[in-house]
């Protein structure tokens, strides 16, 4: 190769622009480039801007809030890939739009609050909790048997389900309706008069648990669920908008009820179960935001606990009050319901 024509060669990479490829023709996809990764980057913003301010609030930000989260993410390869061969200045809005969709949109997780100090070297508790959605059971209690957890929540437990799995070990076990409890502790009361009145669309028991450094009080919950309202949209039904809507309304008042209530109860509070919620959601934001999200604050990953050919999300939470420091959470396997177990690990509150 000529000298002239290495110094073209050299010019063309340090512009972005891929040898072989004539200046002409590489500014012009430079410019195409470039204006394609800023408008994905636009879109991102308006979108967690749409998702954000009216998630459960706008019947069709609904829909966006209950989509395939994942299908954002799809451009993000192919953009980076023809940034680093054909427009290098460009991989930097296209890394900022990878910010915006995994963390802000997707929600990734990164357990960043366990880098702060902590000396706590007390006693810990695990806790687990599954929507088994009536399946067999065979499968979650063989992960159980795995995970050994302290405490199990199911929802939609079917009440031909056997229990003697838990006959074993030392578990307390208790059945209300679809919730089944299982604890290594002994359960001093139970009371589903402050919760129970959901309007027939979800349920909600407390539990006292009687531990050897006092007493925990456990919600195991299902709230109202969003599937049948979000089949009208599939299914195109002019009723679909109202639908939404009035599903919305019925998980936020769920949610006021059970939060207040959850609130009230003291420091020593878990909530664990199928919120049918995004995290990302408005109503979860309103309502239970003065608790702590186990996987948000020490997962790792998009913690997705519900997954269907459509949709992967996390509506499964384990939630606490701030007295509590979650030390690790993480999503199990497959135990043959749409929802996976969520599993996390809390350093009992100090003032106990």
């Amino acid at each position: 190769m000529r000298g002239g024509g290495f110094r073209i060669l050299v010019l063309n990479v340090l512009q972005g622009v891929s040898p072989g490829v004539s200046t002409k023709n590489g500014v012009l996809m430079q410019r195409v480039l470039t204006g394609v990764c800023w408008l994905y980057f636009a879109v991102s913003i308006a979108l967690w801007i749409i998702l954000r301010q009216t998630g459960d609030r706008w019947w069709l930000a609904t829909v966006l809030l209950f989509g395939p989260y994942r299908l954002w993410a799809v451009p993000l390869a192919p953009l980076a890939g023809a940034a680093i061969l054909f427009c290098r200045r460009s991989i930097w809005v296209v890394l900022l739009s990878a910010w915006m969709v995994l963390f802000p949109i997707m929600h990734f997780c990164v357990p960043w609050r366990l880098a702060i100090p902590d000396f706590n070297n007390g006693p810990r508790l695990r806790v687990l909790t599954c929507n088994l959605q009536r399946q067999k059971a065979d499968a979650l209690v063989s992960f159980i048997e795995v995970a050994k957890p302290d405490v199990v929540a199911i929802q939609e437990w079917s009440s031909q389900q056997n229990s003697e799995a838990f006959s074993h070990g030392g578990w307390h076990c208790v059945t209300n309706d679809e919730l089944f409890l299982a604890s290594r502790y002994p359960i001093a009361k139970m009371d589903d008069a402050g919760v129970h009145d959901l309007q027939g669309m979800g349920i909600a028991v407390r539990y006292d648990l009687e531990m050897p450094w006092g007493f925990v009080h456990f919600i195991n919950l299902r709230l109202a669920s969003p599937h049948q309202s979000l089949e009208y949209v599939r299914w195109r039904a002019p009723s679909a908008p109202d639908k939404i809507r009035a599903n919305s309304q019925l998980r936020l008042t769920q949610s006021q009820l059970i939060s207040t209530y959850g609130g009230n109860l003291g420091p020593s509070t878990l909530l664990a179960g199928d919120f049918n919620t995004p995290e990302g959601s408005g109503i979860h934001r309103e309502c239970w935001s003065h608790f702590s999200n186990a996987f948000s604050t020490a997962g790792f990953g998009f913690g997705l606990t519900y997954h269907t050919k459509l949709i992967s999300t996390r509506i499964d939470h384990i939630l606490s009050t701030t007295a509590w420091r979650c030390r690790d959470a993480w999503v199990g396997p497959n135990v043959g319901s749409s929802h996976r177990p969520v599993i996390a690990d809390f350093d009992v509150p100090r003032d106990h």
